[in-house]
């Protein structure tokens, strides 16, 4: 079974991401791409994180 997993851009790996899908709040995450759990929301069956991507390219 594949899940779509919602994207959560940010413009730059130390920036702020767009709204979460989830509270609509902005995110600091750390270094690196790729799938986050939510925190800022009690888990449920419909809470399946997302998938973090900066913008930038890193150099």
């Amino acid at each position: 079974m594949t899940r779509d997993y919602p994207v959560l851009y940010r413009k730059t790996e130390t920036s702020r991401t767009e709204p979460c899908p989830y509270c609509r709040k902005r995110h600091q995450h750390g270094v690196g791409d790729g799938h986050r759990v939510s925190h800022c929301v009690k888990l449920s069956k419909n809470d399946i994180g997302y998938i973090l991507k900066t913008r930038e390219e890193v150099k």
